[in-house]
């Protein structure tokens, strides 16, 4: 059976006693340093996919704020585009409608222009 070492005072002082009363003192050492060694590693392993993760979100966010400020300034044109061809169709309506009229005052019998829109 084990027998445990004991101290000058004659008891089992410590768990380092311990270990070296049942012989385990290497064999724990070894665990303990393989454990440590074996959290490290997932901690580094975790830190490498965090930050494979952070530089994905970071570029796909780049990318987002590019494709936004595209997207706004191509609203902004084409509010501008049609903003300018509304006051084209109106000048267009009014010239088509008073061609008519002077044609229909000249005896010259024509049907109503086609509306101008947008399609």
């Amino acid at each position: 059976m084990l027998r445990a070492v004991t101290s000058s005072a004659g008891s089992v002082d410590s768990a380092q006693d311990w270990l070296a009363a049942i012989g385990a003192g290497p064999i724990f050492l070894a665990i303990i340093a393989w454990w440590l060694a074996h959290r490290k590693t997932r901690a580094d392993t975790a830190k490498v996919f965090t930050d494979i993760a952070q530089n994905m979100v970071e570029t796909q966010q780049k990318q987002l704020d590019r494709l936004g400020k595209e997207l706004a300034d191509h609203k902004k044109a084409d509010r501008e585009d049609k903003a300018r061809r509304a006051v084209i169709f109106r000048s267009h309506a009014q010239w088509d409608h008073d061609v008519a009229k002077r044609l229909r005052d000249s005896g010259i019998d024509v049907p109503d222009p086609p509306p101008l829109h947008e399609e």
